[in-house]
């Protein structure tokens, strides 16, 4: 029987056999399991911020300026003796005084009224130290004046020159004085030079009539003069919320003409027969306001030049930067 013999494998395909086979094995080699991969998402807690810690009270006291606080002692010192002197005059003395507030905030940036700084505390704009301290160095400014002024009345004083500056207060003009042919002939018109001397209080050896005679609030009408005071602080506190603006601290000029032409317009506007607005509670306290004795000569004045002033400054204050927070959202080149 026959046998069927194979083929020989030619020499080209042991070629690509071999090929093959070194493919096969290479893909054995290089190919890796696959690995799957799990990442572990791991929540991180935020660093918790420290908050600040709030100064203490001695920290807070070591960090005041000297300087700011002898501006404000200096600047009411100046503002109460003009205060004093110049009350009275009925032809210039309200202007000279505004410029005199106009002028002091111009230089020192000062507050020179305890309303003001307690206003402003009120409402956080200062921290309590500073304002308390602001507080005391305008009293003492107020109260330093006023000795100032009566040490100097005292020293200068001279019996008929006391007299004739009494009854030219009380209304009597110069020229009436000079018609009559001098004082001690007017003054024999109605008994005397010792006689008007005793009406006005004044004696030979002094001391010197008080500087300022404050007339008492009229009983059953304080509330009146408590209204007042109220109205004229809110016109000052317009004033005072635009001038110590931080955001304007550069525009001194502003500051000034506005915080005193406010003061100004709000004396004019409160002042009436019940009582003489002042709206500055350092300058009431050495006008002779706060009497003793009696609830009307004590705590009516208090209520009205120190809790009037102070909470109609607060009000005004309130006011403007409420209004001025409105007009700046309002205000855009925007077109509807």
């Amino acid at each position: 029987m026959a046998t069927k013999k194979g083929k020989r494998p030619t020499t080209a395909s042991r070629k690509q056999s071999a090929k093959s086979e070194s493919t096969t094995r290479s893909k054995r080699q290089t190919t890796k399991p696959e690995v799957e991969e799990v990442v572990e998402v791991v929540e991180v807690e935020a660093p918790v911020l420290a908050m600040p810690e709030e100064a203490t009270f001695t920290e807070k006291l070591a960090a005041l300026n000297p300087a700011r606080l002898a501006a404000e002692l200096v600047g009411t010192f100046i503002l109460a003796a003009v205060f004093i002197r110049l009350i009275n005059n009925t032809n210039y003395g309200l202007i000279v005084i505004a410029l005199t507030i106009s002028a002091l905030v111009m230089i020192g940036r000062v507050h020179l009224n305890p309303a003001i700084t307690f206003a402003r505390w009120i409402l956080r704009k200062i921290d309590g130290v500073k304002a308390a301290t602001f507080i005391v160095a305008q009293v003492l400014g107020a109260v330093l004046a006023f000795f100032a002024l009566t040490g100097i009345n005292n020293a200068g004083f001279e019996y008929k020159a006391a007299i004739k500056s009494g009854v030219m207060k009380a209304g009597v003009t110069e020229e009436v004085i000079k018609k009559a042919g001098g004082l001690e002939k007017w003054a024999s018109q109605y008994g005397g030079i010792d006689t008007i001397a005793k009406q006005l209080g004044i004696t030979k050896k002094g001391p010197a009539p008080k500087l300022y005679q404050y007339s008492a609030l009229n009983e059953g009408k304080e509330w009146v003069a408590m209204l007042g005071e109220m109205t004229g602080a809110i016109v000052l506190g317009l004033g005072a919320g635009y001038a110590y603006d931080r955001k304007k601290k550069h525009q001194k000029v502003a500051k000034g003409l506005v915080i005193g032409l406010c003061w100004l317009a709000g004396l004019v506007i409160s002042t009436s027969d019940a009582s003489k607005t002042i709206l500055n509670p350092a300058v009431a306290s050495t006008m002779g306001v706060f009497g003793s004795g009696s609830t009307n000569a004590f705590l009516w004045p208090v209520l009205v030049y120190v809790l009037g002033t102070v909470v109609g400054t607060t009000i005004g204050i309130l006011i403007y930067h409420m209004l001025s927070d409105r007009i700046k959202s309002d205000d855009c080149d925007c077109q509807d």
